[in-house]
């Protein structure tokens, strides 16, 4: 039988509301979803200055879109994973964990000076800010009455949905703080840090158990299904990157405007065919593994298969809207 959280609510109370801790959990984590969400959109505004600033070739899109795609793919990545760990350490230990990471994350980016530090700084970035939404709503399930779950949970929703909305808005507002100094999207970054640090506070503070006590599930981590959706996911990414140059001409195109040839668009074949096989892998694997990374069977509920072809929509709005 699972052991009860400290913060959780009895049955026999069916009608009280949540304690002071359980409060203060939620807020705290809250603020740390839109945080995260925040800064998956933020890159909208941020993204031309930097590639003024570090000195990038305007034409190459290409590889600009990196600085997207490596929050992305490591913000999905993550979230299965770290979902999972929280169930075996705790949720505080976990938030602390994905708090520490987001705030390396934000140093590491606004310290950046070349495009493949950043790309790498934004992927360790999206590994801490993936993992703050399943801890937000598994947090939930620990300290909110059965009761007040639905309610919570969009709460959660909320507060991811307005963070990737206003990104934008927020780094526009940066870029034109006079204070800012010469390369602005920087600050975007290091106001992260005192944010995440006063997140990790709380999270000790008003979860100095967790919100869950560590080995209360039998569920392992699905190890191998987790890297076949991350290979995939790069290697779709990676061919789609670079599939543009294929039937281009020489003066055509973004070469036209002084772009650079694409190091892997002679690759565009082994790529999508190696996506293909990562992709099949995990439907393979999925079907047999006892703690799926993606449960399949969700994808036969026509709510849930629904719900996915929505995001799957907003999605690429979202990607077009930030690099375009």
């Amino acid at each position: 039988m699972m052991n009860r959280s400290p913060l959780s609510h009895p049955s026999d109370r069916p009608r009280s509301g949540p304690d002071a801790p359980a409060r203060g959990a939620f807020a705290i984590v809250l603020a740390a979803v839109f945080l995260g969400a925040v800064d998956l959109t933020v890159i909208a505004s941020l993204l031309p200055r930097m590639i003024v600033d570090l000195g990038l070739n305007t034409a190459d899109v290409d590889r600009h879109i990196w600085i997207v795609n490596a929050y992305l793919i490591a913000y999905l990545v993550s979230i299965p994973i770290v979902g999972r760990l929280s169930d075996r350490v705790g949720r505080s230990a976990a938030l602390q964990m994905s708090l520490s990471v987001f705030v390396l994350g934000s140093i590491l980016c606004a310290m950046a000076d070349s495009l493949a530090g950043l790309i790498i700084a934004r992927a360790i970035q999206g590994a801490g800010g993936g993992a703050l939404l399943p801890l937000a709503m598994a947090l939930v399930g620990d300290v909110m009455s059965p009761r007040q779950r639905t309610a919570s949970l969009g709460l959660v929703a909320a507060a991811d949905t307005v963070g990737w909305a206003t990104g934008p808005i927020w780094g526009a507002l940066i870029v034109a703080l006079p204070v800012a100094g010469d390369q602005p999207w920087r600050l975007a970054f290091w106001i992260n840090v005192p944010l995440g640090l006063l997140a990790i506070v709380g999270v000790r503070l008003f979860l100095p158990r967790g919100g869950m006590v560590a080995g209360v599930t039998g569920g392992g981590i699905d190890l191998l299904g987790t890297l076949l959706v991350a290979t995939g996911l790069t290697l779709v990414s990676l061919a789609l990157s670079s599939g543009g140059e294929i039937g281009g001409a020489l003066d055509g195109g973004t070469r036209a405007f002084g772009g650079s040839p694409n190091p892997f668009a002679d690759y565009l074949v082994p790529l999508l065919s190696g996506a293909v096989v990562a992709l099949a892998l995990l439907l393979w694997w999925e079907g047999r593994v006892r703690d799926p990374v993606v449960p399949l069977h969700l994808f036969r509920m026509p709510a849930f298969a629904g719900s996915m072809a929505a995001n799957f929509i907003v999605g690429v709005t979202i990607v077009v809207a930030m690099v375009n």
